[in-house]
């Protein structure tokens, strides 16, 4: 599952019943990473 789902945040597309909740999520979820890569360079 763990891979599956950054297989999704990496690939950029991910595909659900809902396409906008999915791409909100998907919004949310780059923002932490982006976050986190933050925190570690800093």
């Amino acid at each position: 599952m763990a891979e599956d789902e950054t297989a999704e945040v990496r690939g950029g597309t991910v595909t659900s019943d809902d396409g906008k909740k999915v791409r909100r999520v998907r919004a949310r979820d780059f923002n932490k990473l982006a976050d986190e890569v933050k925190q570690t360079f800093n």
